[in-house]
């Protein structure tokens, strides 16, 4: 007999209308909808993790770019609305375990924005890129976070809804440089977010005792929210064969309502990785890549918000290759990749699967392909 037990049926509609000028500017029209039937099946004996629900998502957006010698700029404008209908009942016993009561929960809800966004590129040279983009963004929130009252199977933990959840607005200013040359290319992006109602998952500091265990409680709330950060990625081509390449993020996050830093943060990281192709007798498109992987322990947090402190830093390597053979006149494609390749102890801060284990340990993967 399953715990949960749901089907989900959804259809998408995706209309574009696309005018190109001579000049290599455009303007485009489109409709994006959505719509969504969830229906839990009877004969589980628990509690629904959440409502049956029907959802309809609609947005219209128009998009105009213009095109110059040295400056490209593009704006846009989006309507959207989405119509959520919930029902659902949730059963609990008495002290003695006995007697059933029956709540019903759910409701019809409405929730509509309109969104925009405004962006320039400058051609600085030939090599060289300055982008900046402004926008308006909006979030309508999701069944779970409106309704969810039980044990989350995939997370291993007890989810609580709010049903006075409101819509999340951002404002966001990002910003990206990009350079390229015959060896050396890179993009460094930095940006910075206001988020107005945004919504997120903290832990309760309680548990929920059910009967396939005891469980950490999380609840859905909202707060006014800053967040900046930048991302880094470059590629240096040593020789024509062999390249070196490395990508770095941070992000920084902060609960303006209540003056403190915000749950679940993506941790700093780097990763770094060795590239070389080579021929090899009877070999074609034959190379290997060995990388390393560096994730800081999060220290922004408030100490004793959680069931557990951040997890430390750690490292992980991963070695690669892959190789295609000629078979008559066709071809087979080999491809081998072991992460975490020894088998290192590690815990992210992301995944809450670390109140219980520690992350996967050494993973080895062997895909062929075979082109007739």
């Amino acid at each position: 007999m399953p715990i949960t037990d749901l089907v989900l049926n959804s259809h998408t509609l995706d209309l574009v209308f696309e005018k190109q000028n001579l000049n290599g500017g455009k303007r485009v029209y489109g409709f994006n909808g959505n719509f969504q039937v969830n229906n839990n099946i009877p004969g589980t004996l628990a509690n629904t993790f959440i409502p049956n629900y029907d959802s309809f998502t609609g947005g219209v957006f128009i998009i105009q770019r213009w095109v110059t010698q040295g400056f490209e700029f593009e704006a846009g404008l989006r309507y959207d609305f989405k119509l959520f209908d919930a029902a659902g009942y949730r059963y609990s016993y008495n002290t003695e375990g006995s007697e059933i009561t029956e709540q019903y929960y759910g409701g019809h809800s409405k929730f509509h924005n309109v969104t925009g966004s405004f962006g320039a590129l400058w051609k600085i040279n030939k090599n060289l890129q300055l982008g900046s983009n402004l926008g308006l963004a909006w979030r309508a929130p999701t069944a779970n976070e409106l309704f969810s009252n039980g044990l989350h199977h995939g997370a291993g933990l007890y989810e609580i809804g709010d049903p006075n959840i409101k819509t999340e607005q951002g404002y966001k200013w990002a910003n990206s440089l990009k350079y390229y040359r015959e060896r050396l290319n890179f993009t460094l992006d930095a940006y910075v977010q206001y988020i107005n109602n945004y919504i997120y998952s903290e832990p309760d500091k309680t548990f929920r005792q059910t009967v396939s265990g005891t469980y950490p409680i999380f609840r859905y709330k909202q707060t006014n929210a800053s967040f900046f950060g930048t991302n880094f990625s470059g590629t240096y081509h040593l020789t024509k064969e062999l390249s070196y390449k490395f990508n770095a993020s941070l992000i920084r996050a902060r609960d303006l309502s209540n003056s403190k830093f915000l749950p679940y943060v993506p941790s700093d990281r780097l990763d770094q990785h060795i590239h070389l192709n080579f021929q090899f007798k009877n070999l074609s498109n034959a190379w290997i890549q060995a990388g390393h992987g560096f994730v800081r322990r999060q220290t922004r947090y408030k100490p004793e918000s959680d069931y557990a402190p951040p997890p430390g830093s750690y490292h992980l390597f991963q070695l690669s290759g892959g190789a295609t053979v000629k078979v008559s006149e066709q071809e087979l494609g080999l491809n081998l990749s072991i992460d975490n390749l020894f088998n290192g102890l590690y815990k992210d801060y992301m995944n809450r699967y670390r109140y219980y284990t520690h992350d996967m340990g050494r993973n080895i993967t062997l895909r062929l392909s075979y082109k007739f």
